[in-house]
C-alpha cells in the first residue's frame, strides 16, 4: 500500500494562489449565468409547490401558536389560487383580525 504525499505550499506560492483569484464582484455575471442556466433545466410540478406553500403555511401557523399567547381558533390557512409571478418573487400574505 502506497503512501500518498501531500505538497505543502511555500508561502510565496501561496501569496500567488491568493493574488490570482478574481474578486467576487468580477464573478458576479458567471454566477448570475449559471443560475440561469440552472433555474432554466428545473422543472417544479404546480402540485409540488401546492404542498411546498402548505408546509411553509403550517411552520407559520406553529410558531405564531407556539408562546400561547394567541388563540388556536384565530389562527387558520386560506388556501388560495397561486399569485401570478412577479419575477420571481416569493409572496405570503398574513392577514389580523
Amino acid at each position: 500500500m502506497g503512501v500518498k504525499r501531500r505538497e505543502l505550499l511555500t508561502e510565496e506560492q501561496a501569496k500567488k494562489n491568493r493574488k490570482e483569484k478574481p474578486a467576487p464582484e468580477m464573478l458576479e455575471s458567471e454566477i448570475t449565468a449559471l443560475e440561469d442556466m440552472g433555474l432554466r433545466r428545473i422543472d417544479v410540478p404546480d402540485t409540488e409547490l401546492a404542498e411546498l406553500g402548505k408546509r411553509r403555511a403550517q411552520t407559520v401557523q406553529d410558531l405564531l401558536l407556539a408562546s400561547g399567547e394567541i388563540e388556536p381558533a384565530r389562527v387558520f390557512v386560506i388556501t388560495a389560487p397561486p399569485a401570478p409571478n412577479d419575477a420571481g418573487v416569493v409572496r405570503m400574505d398574513l392577514s389580523l383580525q
